[in-house]
């Protein structure tokens, strides 16, 4: 699967997701541009009247024959354009101005003179515009008389006739209508939409939608994680009850056949993990539907990697709690931590030793047995990180730590390795590629697909079999009847 060729491919199903997601902005947008065009609208609103007068701009004379007649329209429909001419001259226009009193310029009564002459016909329609109908009516009326002498006089026509005088609209002739307060909510509406849409296209984050994942990643989800209520994503603190004496310095451990026994027998080394997040109904739910996607993976899945694109994505938490929920199910698990660089597993340890681990192991300063410690839960033991090594790349890719694993796979059924985050550092794909297979924490809205791609490239190059992934930190949504009826009947 070519997965850079269908990244971010658009659908319409998309675009409609978008529209749906965000139809309360889009609305909002709508109502708020119709308030404010209306509001505006109101104050700087100046009505204006319109009254049309009507010409009849040539009469057939008396005793005139069907020939001159038909002359006589034609002629007509050429010298329209000229009396329009002559009514809105400087001569008809400032006799206007001056018999009505006007408080106007030439320039400010031609712009409220309008004319129009309907097709094939010799009627010139004459409309003007006034701050009140009457004013309106009385100006085109005068226009109309003065104007129809100076064209009877200029071109010479027989008569010009006055056929209807100006009209009086007491409705504004420019006030808005609806329509336009609607079409203005449209619009934005359509701008609002666009915009969101331009933010989701340039938006490459990974969000809560299980068939895009699948569709860019190529990849199956295997679980979904509800949002911990709890302080912090990788907030997990472990108390270790029994002191431990640390190995002799001059000693040195290798992995052999008694440390094979050891691991199946287990260590009395006795450690309290206190698991981060609210133990609800529906996070039990996710996690139980982890763990049996990861059993559907095959039999012969033992040993298994968990990293993440980038830090905080809460893959230790999710870790301890799939160890958690396998160990339930009788399966004998141990959880390595192979972050040797950041680990946060021991963080929160009351004592101030610092508990050895794999670092120890792995350089021969500590036995297996000494680094194992027994949980509170039943078949579920833990391996620390232990100190923070120079080298740690080197130490997981060496052989010690392939005899570890091997060793650990004779013992338990399920081998669960905390690896650092691979978009950060490469330690987790040199484990992987040791493994059986690896899981990929995505936390919502927080990785991009770019680089989710970058990372899942990096681990097929080692040769690893990636399982899934593991979507962390989804907010959780109504889920009507069936929500409610499942968490009362089974919580």
């Amino acid at each position: 699967m070519n997965q850079k060729a269908n990244f971010k491919t658009v659908t319409l199903k998309d675009l409609w997701g978008v529209f749906v997601q965000r139809l309360w902005a889009i609305i909002l947008a709508a109502c708020i541009c119709c308030g404010g065009f209306l509001v505006f609208n109101r104050m700087t609103f100046v009505p204006q009247y319109a009254s049309t007068a009507t010409l009849y701009i040539l009469r057939q004379a008396d005793g005139a024959t069907a020939s001159d007649a038909s002359s006589d329209f034609s002629l007509a429909l050429k010298v329209v354009n000229d009396c329009t001419y002559l009514l809105k001259s400087h001569t008809v226009l400032d006799e206007v101005i001056s018999s009505l009193n006007l408080d106007m310029e030439y320039e400010d009564l031609y712009d409220c003179v309008s004319t129009s002459n309907p097709e094939d016909t010799r009627i010139l329609e004459v409309t003007v515009k006034a701050d009140s109908p009457e004013l309106a009516k009385r100006i085109v009326d005068r226009i109309c008389t003065i104007g129809s002498k100076r064209i009877e006089d200029a071109m010479g026509f027989q008569q010009v006739n006055l056929y209807e005088l100006g009209t009086t609209d007491p409705d504004p002739c420019n006030s808005t209508r609806m329509l336009t307060f609607a079409f203005a909510g449209v619009v934005a509406a359509v701008v609002t939409y666009v915009i969101f849409l331009i933010i989701f296209l340039l938006d490459d984050r990974i969000k809560t939608d299980g068939e895009n994942l699948e569709r860019y990643l190529g990849l199956s989800v295997l679980g979904n994680i509800p949002n911990a209520d709890g302080k912090s994503r990788e907030n997990t603190a472990i108390t270790r009850h029994t002191r431990r004496i640390g190995p002799q310095p001059s000693r040195r451990w290798k992995i052999n056949k008694m440390e094979k026994t050891i691991l199946e027998t287990g260590s009395s080394v006795k450690t309290t993990l206190k698991l981060p997040g609210k133990k609800d109904f529906f996070t039990q739910e996710a996690f139980k539907t982890l763990r049996t996607n990861l059993q559907f993976c095959g039999q012969d899945i033992c040993t298994v990697v968990i990293t993440s694109c980038n830090e905080n994505e809460g893959k230790t938490t999710i870790t301890l709690q799939l160890a958690k929920s396998l160990a339930e199910l009788n399966k004998r698990v141990l959880v390595i931590d192979a972050d040797m660089r950041k680990s946060v597993m021991a963080g929160r340890n009351t004592t101030a030793e610092n508990p050895a681990g794999l670092s120890e192991v792995l350089t021969g300063l500590t036995s297996v047995k000494e680094c194992l410690y027994q949980t509170q839960y039943e078949n579920l033991s833990i391996m620390f990180a232990g100190k923070y090594p120079p080298n740690p790349v080197e130490l997981l890719s060496g052989q010690s730590f392939e005899e570890l694993l091997k060793a650990a796979k004779e013992s338990y059924d399920y081998v669960l390795i905390d690896v650092p985050p691979l978009g950060s550092v490469i330690d987790a794909a040199v484990v992987a590629a040791k493994c059986d297979g690896t899981i990929l924490v995505i936390s919502d809205n927080q990785v991009r697909y770019r680089q989710a791609i970058e990372v899942i490239e990096q681990l097929r190059k080692s040769g690893s079999k990636i399982l899934g992934v593991v979507r962390n930190n989804i907010k959780k949504k109504d889920g009507g009847y069936y929500k409610k009826y499942y968490k009362n009947r089974y919580q």
